[in-house]
């Protein structure tokens, strides 16, 4: 996929094969080296298994030169026929260029995994649908720093839910919605309920979220910091 904008559809892929999302088309030219990349809504459909292949790949290929972002509006994995349950998303580029997903959608997703050299930012808004299927997001092998929002409703309150920040020490998870949950959390440094209009998040995920509900930490380990960003009208939650 190498588009400057709009949405894109890519139909009937296979595992043995590995889908690119590509800014090149966006700095080629004089003076646009390292221009930002947009893409609005890229939807996977109905991606086929292939045997001894357990996973499908994407990469965000960021071409920017310097310091350009790459963003895709909504990454979709659907389809009747999609086999895709887990899947790599790589973020890639040089120097100091960043990925943004402002959305992701899988309902049959159950593992994502998130690798890669350069900084990402991924709002899930949807994984593992059902409440008896675990969600896991694994970033162990992501280099880059992480920016993870994740709608609490996707959390079914058992601790065989998981998200596993990076190595470093500048990821952020971001919940939001019901925050209900006991799930296993790792390698954060820093975790937020909610975020307000105006905010950094706001800026990259191009909308505000409140959070509500009990949030027990009883499973989540290597958090220095916890951040109540917006709990909109619910003067009931608990964190």
């Amino acid at each position: 996929v190498a588009t400057t904008g709009g949405n894109t559809t890519v139909e009937q892929m296979a595992f043995d094969q590995e889908l690119t999302i590509s800014g090149k088309n966006r700095t080629l030219g004089a003076g646009n080296n390292n221009d930002d990349q947009t893409f609005g809504t890229v939807t996977v459909s109905n991606t086929t298994a292939v045997a001894g292949d357990t996973a499908f790949d994407i990469t965000l290929a960021n071409t920017a030169r310097v310091d350009g972002v790459l963003t895709v509006g909504n990454l979709v994995i659907d389809g009747a026929d999609n086999d895709i349950t887990t899947l790599n998303l790589e973020s890639a580029g040089l120097r100091n260029t960043a990925n943004v997903v402002a959305e992701f959608n899988g309902a049959d997703v159950t593992r994502l995994n998130l690798v890669g050299s350069q900084d990402l930012s991924i709002h899930v808004a949807t994984i593992a649908a059902g409440a008896a299927v675990d969600a896991v997001v694994n970033a162990a092998a992501l280099t880059g720093d992480l920016v993870l929002a994740v709608n609490g409703a996707e959390l079914d309150g058992d601790a065989d839910d998981e998200l596993i920040g990076t190595a470093g020490a500048r990821d952020l998870l971001a919940l939001y919605g019901d925050v209900t949950t006991n799930t296993d959390v790792s390698g954060f440094e820093t975790v937020q309920f909610g975020w307000l209009a105006g905010s950094d998040l706001d800026d990259v995920f191009a909308a505000p979220r409140d959070a509500s509900g009990q949030f027990d930490a009883g499973n989540t380990a290597g958090v220095n910091t916890y951040i109540v960003g917006n709990v909109g009208n619910v003067p009931a939650a608990e964190f």
